[in-house]
Parts: structure tokens; C-alpha cells; sequence
């Protein structure tokens, strides 16, 4: 990981008491950014109690589990032009459901790449060499096709820097947390984990600098994946009600 990498990473979270606890347990809670008193607070039952419920959440250890892999037979469509751009939104209008990640920058989450997930192929659309993205207007801001998403807020802010508003997003991560709680992870990879007992690559797309180039043909896979696992997710969570 390159230095700068890694003193952004410390800088934005481990000096940060409630978002490093977070990181700890693995779960939401309220612990205060500010101390009373100096020196480190020791653990209150309260926080224990909530560490043993994130250690211990009902989901399988990701090393036991097969990997999920990306289906070798499925195009992986690169959009790198206004052109190719306005060709897949009209694909992409066809489909009912699609999943729907971003990539973007670590420091000031400027979108770099947009992975939606149709049926049968998947869009890896380069929002840097793209130099407009108005054909998915009508993608982003019907309700159809029904946009998945695992986070929508984070999504939602990099997209809606360009202008757009999204409208028929289903949240798999809400989904999630309507079934199970706040007393487990709700990360893609540990819902995948529990959903589908199936383990997400080592490559932690989320943690990295999406302006990073050129990608390997296994990077690129690596990143597909997020977009393309949720469908599935999807399919799993279809009992909880709402979205």
C-alpha cells in the first residue's frame, strides 16, 4: 500500500475513538469522540458485550468458506466514451434489476468508475475518461430498472455530485439490518458471508484509490464483483419487507 494510502487511512479513522471502536466491534453504537479525562477509557461491559456479539454474529469465517468468483463466460463491458456510454444506457434501460457499485477517490470521493450489473454482462463505465455522463440520466433517475445497492448513502453523495438524483434504489445493506439487527456486520462481505456462505475476493476495493491505472484483468474482476453479487443478495433478502 503506497505511504499516502496509509497515512490517509490513519488520518480519517484510527484518530477517530468512535470510528476506530467501530472498526473494533464491527457495529454501530455511541460511544463519544471526546474523553472526560485523559488516558484511554478501558473497556465498559456494555462495549464487551457488544465485541462478543460482533465476534460472535452467526456468520461463517470468510477463510472456510469457497470464494465467490466472477463467471468467466460473462462480458465485462468497458465504457470509455460518450458514445459507448449512450449505448449501454439503452441497454441497460431493458433490464428489470441491476446491481450498482461506485469506485471513487479515498481523500475527496470523486467518483472514478461506475459498475452496474445487468443480467447477463456487467458495465464498467470510466467516469475519468468519460467526458459526459447525461446518458444515464434515465438509468439513475427511474424507478426501473430497480437500482441495488449495498450503502446507497456514499453511492448516492458520488453520483449525485454530477446532478443526479437516483429513484428505485433497493438497499441490500437496509435489507440486511431489517433481518438481523444491529448486533452483526452489515459489510458486503459479511452479509455475503452469512447470505450466501460464500466469500468476496481478497482485493478491498472499498479501501482503495479508484483513480489507481492501469488495472489488471484480475483487478477489474475483483471490482465487478461488488456490483454483480447483489442480485443474488437480493434474492436472499426478498423477504424483508420494504425498501
Amino acid at each position: 500500500m503506497p505511504p499516502w494510502v496509509v497515512r490517509e487511512t490513519v488520518a480519517r479513522y484510527l484518530l477517530d475513538l468512535e470510528a476506530t471502536w467501530g472498526w473494533l466491534s464491527r457495529i454501530a453504537h455511541t460511544m463519544p469522540r471526546l474523553l472526560a479525562g485523559p488516558g484511554v477509557p478501558a473497556l465498559t461491559d456494555g462495549m464487551r458485550t457488544r465485541l462478543q456479539i460482533a465476534q460472535d454474529d452467526g456468520a461463517p469465517s470468510r477463510d472456510a468458506l469457497p470464494p465467490f468468483r466472477r463467471d468467466p463466460q460473462r462480458p465485462l463491458v468497458w465504457v470509455r466514451t460518450t458514445e459507448a456510454l449512450e449505448a449501454a444506457a439503452q441497454e441497460i434501460l431493458r433490464e428489470t434489476e441491476v446491481g450498482l457499485d461506485v469506485e471513487t477517490t479515498l481523500g475527496g470521493h470523486a467518483l472514478c468508475r461506475i459498475h452496474i450489473a445487468g443480467a447477463d454482462r456487467t458495465w464498467r463505465i470510466d467516469a475519468l475518461d468519460v467526458a459526459d455522463l447525461e446518458a444515464l440520466r434515465p438509468v439513475l433517475e427511474h424507478d426501473a430498472p430497480i437500482k441495488l445497492i449495498h450503502g446507497a448513502a456514499p453511492v448516492c453523495e458520488a453520483l449525485g455530485r454530477y446532478g443526479f438524483e437516483l429513484s428505485g434504489v433497493l438497499d441490500t445493506r437496509d435489507r440486511s439490518r431489517r433481518k438481523h439487527g444491529d448486533g452483526v456486520a452489515h459489510a458486503l462481505r459479511d452479509v455475503c458471508a452469512r447470505e450466501l456462505g460464500l466469500a468476496l475476493g481478497a482485493t478491498p476495493w472499498a479501501s482503495t484509490d479508484g483513480s489507481l491505472r492501469p488495472l489488471s484483468d484480475n483487478q477489474a474482476s475483483e471490482a465487478a464483483l461488488a456490483a454483480e453479487v447483489l442480485p443474488l443478495l437480493a434474492v436472499r433478502l426478498a423477504s424483508v419487507e420494504g425498501r
